[in-house]
Protein backbone atom coordinates (compact mmCIF):
# COMPACT_ATOMS: atom_id res chain seq x y z
CA UNK A 1 0.00 0.00 0.00
CA UNK A 2 1.19 3.44 -0.99
CA UNK A 3 1.25 5.93 1.74
CA UNK A 4 -0.58 9.09 0.92
CA UNK A 5 0.92 12.33 0.65
CA UNK A 6 0.26 13.94 4.33
CA UNK A 7 -0.14 17.16 2.24
CA UNK A 8 -3.33 15.58 0.13
CA UNK A 9 -4.83 14.26 3.11
CA UNK A 10 -4.98 17.26 4.93
CA UNK A 11 -6.35 18.83 1.73
CA UNK A 12 -9.26 16.65 1.65
CA UNK A 13 -10.01 17.14 4.97
CA UNK A 14 -10.18 20.80 4.68
CA UNK A 15 -12.45 20.16 1.65
CA UNK A 16 -14.66 17.74 3.62
CA UNK A 17 -14.67 20.32 6.63
CA UNK A 18 -15.88 23.16 3.42
CA UNK A 19 -18.80 20.88 2.87
CA UNK A 20 -20.02 19.97 6.47
CA UNK A 21 -19.58 23.44 7.26
CA UNK A 22 -21.48 25.12 4.08
CA UNK A 23 -24.17 22.06 5.25
CA UNK A 24 -24.46 23.70 8.76
CA UNK A 25 -24.79 27.02 7.34
CA UNK A 26 -27.73 25.88 5.32
CA UNK A 27 -29.28 24.48 8.24
CA UNK A 28 -28.84 27.15 10.14
CA UNK A 29 -30.25 29.73 7.69
CA UNK A 30 -33.37 27.55 7.26
CA UNK A 31 -33.85 27.20 11.28
CA UNK A 32 -33.16 30.76 11.32
CA UNK A 33 -36.20 31.39 8.31
CA UNK A 34 -38.38 29.19 9.74
CA UNK A 35 -38.19 30.71 13.27
CA UNK A 36 -38.69 34.27 11.97
CA UNK A 37 -41.23 33.29 9.21
CA UNK A 38 -43.14 30.56 10.76
CA UNK A 39 -42.90 30.78 14.83
CA UNK A 40 -42.20 34.83 15.10
CA UNK A 41 -39.30 34.20 16.69
CA UNK A 42 -36.08 32.19 18.05
CA UNK A 43 -38.00 29.67 20.16
CA UNK A 44 -36.20 29.21 23.93
CA UNK A 45 -34.48 25.78 23.98
CA UNK A 46 -33.03 24.35 27.19
CA UNK A 47 -29.31 23.17 26.67
CA UNK A 48 -30.12 19.35 26.33
CA UNK A 49 -32.50 20.74 23.53
CA UNK A 50 -30.41 22.73 22.17
CA UNK A 51 -27.07 19.43 22.03
CA UNK A 52 -30.13 17.20 21.17
CA UNK A 53 -30.91 19.04 17.94
CA UNK A 54 -27.38 19.88 16.78
CA UNK A 55 -26.65 15.95 17.04
CA UNK A 56 -29.31 15.19 15.21
CA UNK A 57 -29.83 17.90 12.95
CA UNK A 58 -26.19 18.98 12.36
CA UNK A 59 -23.90 15.92 13.46
CA UNK A 60 -25.96 12.50 12.53
CA UNK A 61 -26.83 13.97 8.86
CA UNK A 62 -22.95 14.67 7.98
CA UNK A 63 -22.04 11.20 9.53
CA UNK A 64 -24.81 9.57 7.86
CA UNK A 65 -23.96 11.28 4.22
CA UNK A 66 -20.23 10.93 4.97
CA UNK A 67 -21.25 7.01 5.46
CA UNK A 68 -23.09 6.95 2.48
CA UNK A 69 -20.39 8.66 0.05
CA UNK A 70 -17.78 6.43 1.17
CA UNK A 71 -20.37 3.51 0.59
CA UNK A 72 -20.70 4.24 -3.01
CA UNK A 73 -18.06 4.44 -6.05
CA UNK A 74 -16.15 5.73 -5.94
CA UNK A 75 -15.84 5.13 -2.18
CA UNK A 76 -15.34 8.66 -0.89
CA UNK A 77 -16.31 11.90 0.75
CA UNK A 78 -16.75 14.94 -1.84
CA UNK A 79 -12.43 15.39 -0.56
CA UNK A 80 -11.35 12.18 -1.52
CA UNK A 81 -13.36 12.03 -4.43
CA UNK A 82 -11.88 15.25 -5.65
CA UNK A 83 -8.20 14.58 -4.58
CA UNK A 84 -8.26 10.70 -6.55
CA UNK A 85 -8.49 9.10 -3.24
CA UNK A 86 -11.07 6.04 -2.28
CA UNK A 87 -11.90 4.24 1.18
CA UNK A 88 -10.71 0.48 0.82
CA UNK A 89 -12.47 -2.02 3.60
CA UNK A 90 -11.66 -5.41 5.01
CA UNK A 91 -15.20 -5.65 6.57
CA UNK A 92 -18.33 -4.72 5.38
CA UNK A 93 -18.61 -1.34 3.49
CA UNK A 94 -21.47 0.32 5.59
CA UNK A 95 -20.86 -0.79 9.14
CA UNK A 96 -17.11 0.45 8.83
CA UNK A 97 -17.64 3.32 7.11
CA UNK A 98 -20.16 4.42 9.84
CA UNK A 99 -17.73 3.64 12.73
CA UNK A 100 -14.95 5.79 10.64
CA UNK A 101 -17.43 8.06 10.26
CA UNK A 102 -18.30 8.44 13.89
CA UNK A 103 -14.92 8.08 15.10
CA UNK A 104 -13.76 10.76 12.70
CA UNK A 105 -16.56 12.87 13.65
CA UNK A 106 -15.62 12.71 17.41
CA UNK A 107 -13.43 16.54 17.63
CA UNK A 108 -16.75 18.41 15.89
CA UNK A 109 -18.85 16.87 18.06
CA UNK A 110 -16.84 17.57 21.38
CA UNK A 111 -16.30 20.92 20.05
CA UNK A 112 -19.76 21.55 18.80
CA UNK A 113 -21.14 20.51 22.60
CA UNK A 114 -18.56 22.77 24.40
CA UNK A 115 -19.32 25.39 22.80
CA UNK A 116 -23.09 25.04 22.73
CA UNK A 117 -22.30 24.78 26.81
CA UNK A 118 -20.73 27.87 27.52
CA UNK A 119 -23.68 28.97 26.47
CA UNK A 120 -25.71 27.75 28.80
CA UNK A 121 -23.52 27.78 31.74
CA UNK A 122 -21.59 29.01 34.65
CA UNK A 123 -19.01 26.56 34.53
CA UNK A 124 -17.23 27.63 31.26
CA UNK A 125 -13.73 25.53 32.04
CA UNK A 126 -15.97 22.22 31.87
CA UNK A 127 -16.89 23.11 28.40
CA UNK A 128 -13.83 24.71 27.52
CA UNK A 129 -12.11 20.96 28.50
CA UNK A 130 -14.78 19.38 26.03
CA UNK A 131 -13.24 22.03 22.98
CA UNK A 132 -9.87 21.25 24.25
CA UNK A 133 -10.48 17.41 24.02
CA UNK A 134 -11.75 17.95 20.65
CA UNK A 135 -9.08 19.72 19.64
CA UNK A 136 -6.24 17.28 21.16
CA UNK A 137 -8.49 14.70 19.59
CA UNK A 138 -8.13 16.22 15.66
CA UNK A 139 -4.56 16.63 16.14
CA UNK A 140 -3.52 13.24 17.78
CA UNK A 141 -5.54 11.93 14.23
CA UNK A 142 -3.56 14.39 12.55
CA UNK A 143 -0.13 13.45 13.51
CA UNK A 144 -1.13 9.73 13.06
CA UNK A 145 -1.57 10.54 9.53
CA UNK A 146 1.83 12.12 9.05
CA UNK A 147 4.00 9.43 11.20
CA UNK A 148 2.11 6.30 10.62
CA UNK A 149 3.80 4.54 7.16
CA UNK A 150 -0.06 3.39 6.07
CA UNK A 151 -1.46 7.06 7.44
CA UNK A 152 -3.94 5.65 9.06
CA UNK A 153 -5.52 7.53 11.96
CA UNK A 154 -7.61 6.38 14.88
CA UNK A 155 -11.30 5.89 12.98
CA UNK A 156 -9.34 3.99 9.96
CA UNK A 157 -7.72 1.81 12.84
CA UNK A 158 -11.15 1.36 15.15
CA UNK A 159 -12.91 0.33 11.75
CA UNK A 160 -10.50 -1.31 9.52
CA UNK A 161 -10.41 0.91 6.98
CA UNK A 162 -7.64 2.65 4.71
CA UNK A 163 -7.44 5.35 2.28
CA UNK A 164 -5.19 4.78 -1.02
CA UNK A 165 -5.43 6.23 -4.53
CA UNK A 166 -8.22 5.52 -6.31
CA UNK A 167 -8.16 2.28 -9.62
CA UNK A 168 -8.92 3.90 -12.49
CA UNK A 169 -11.32 1.61 -14.32
CA UNK A 170 -8.52 -0.21 -16.21
CA UNK A 171 -6.61 -1.35 -12.81
CA UNK A 172 -4.40 1.60 -13.28
CA UNK A 173 -3.43 3.85 -10.28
Amino acid sequence: MDKIPFSRRVTVMLIDFIVALVYSILIMLLIVTISVGVLDGIPRLSHIQMQTLAIFILTMPLILLFTLLEMLEPFGTFGKRVSGLQLNYKQTAFISSFVRNLFKFIPWMFIQGGIIGMFYSSNNWIYFTLILFGIGYAVINLRMMYVREDGRHIADLIAGTYVKKRENSDGER
